[in-house]
């Protein structure tokens, strides 16, 4: 059989740094009842473990925190400012973003009660940071508190996006900064050697995704998006990360392994066979000289303006 061109697997051999796709594809079918009010991401019913999540999350963080930053700059972000960081998750963005600005007041909303508890702990001495349990619908805080906003990979797993940028204008200063980094599965990545078929792959994680809520193609609306919302001086940028830059370590941090794979035939994602060429398939790729993983985020920023548009914003 030659396994670079056999069209039955299923199953991405690179988990990419922006989802755990193998996990949307579990939870897609054995989670009938997910309440997608609270979006298409619940860490807490991940497959492979809670702790495991961790990880992937930690390397996401960091690993083009460089090039984000940059980014982040571009857009208004400066030491001092009182910052909203939507999502934080177990607060490891929340890490880089201190590290590079040691005077930031930084205050982090996320749903997920786990991940609170834990960036509570993590920062329990540091007054510069403040967590909370919310949502991005209806958050705990007064008219116009903050000067910056940022939003990492959060869009994607909205039902209501605008909505949520509704909200996030209500909280934001006047010439206050929102930013949002997320994907575009159509421009998702690139793997080379593709013994996958990484677009057709894709495209069966969105559909699922699509299903609890979620929308891997929320990169190209985001323009659009925060204009209706409201906000001015909109602009779209991105970041690429390639592995011949950062290192192609990096990217196998989060690759899907043997491990995982067994996991996947153990509780019926896959089949054995399919699992079995999945394995043959991951050694091919470790074995290439030259190995290449690209991926690509797209970077929104926008103000909220001086005055108010009643016609916009009701």
């Amino acid at each position: 059989m030659n396994l670079k061109k056999d069209p039955c697997y299923n199953v991405t051999l690179f988990r990419t740094f922006l989802y755990h796709d193998i996990s949307v594809l579990y939870m897609g079918k054995k989670s009938g009842g997910y309440d997608i009010s609270r979006g298409s991401y619940n860490p807490d019913l991940m497959p492979q473990g809670f702790e495991k999540e961790l990880e992937r999350l930690r390397l996401q963080a960091t690993y083009f925190w460089s090039k984000e930053r940059k980014k982040l700059e571009y857009f208004g972000l400066k030491d001092g400012m009182r910052v909203l960081e939507i999502g934080m998750g177990p607060g490891y963005v929340t890490e880089q973003l201190l590290k590079d600005y040691p005077n930031l007041e930084i205050v982090g909303i996320d749903i997920n009660s786990r991940f609170v508890d834990l960036a509570k702990k993590r920062f329990k001495h540091d007054p510069r940071v403040t967590f909370v349990e919310g949502s991005v619908y209806s958050m705990p805080f007064e008219k116009e508190e903050f000067d910056f906003v940022y939003v990492r990979l959060v869009f994607q797993h909205l039902k209501e996006p605008l909505d949520a940028l509704n909200e996030i204008y209500r909280v934001l200063r006047k010439k206050g900064k929102l930013v949002v980094l997320d994907i575009d599965e159509e421009l998702l990545g690139i793997i080379d050697p593709d013994y996958m078929n990484w677009r057709k792959y894709n495209n069966q994680v969105s559909k699922t995704q699509s299903k609890r809520g979620g929308d891997r193609r929320v990169g190209r609306k985001l323009i659009a998006l925060f204009k209706e919302a409201g906000f001015r001086n909109v602009e779209l940028e991105a970041i690429l990360a390639h592995s011949d830059e950062l290192g192609i370590e990096n990217f196998l941090a989060q690759a899907w392994n043997e491990e995982d794979i067994d996991w996947a035939i153990k509780n019926s994602v896959i089949s054995k066979e399919e699992g079995e060429k999945q394995k043959a398939l991951y050694r091919l790729f470790l074995a290439t000289p030259h190995k290449i993983i690209i991926t690509l985020v797209f970077v929104c920023g926008g103000e909220k303006p001086l005055y108010h548009n009643p016609l916009i914003n009701k």
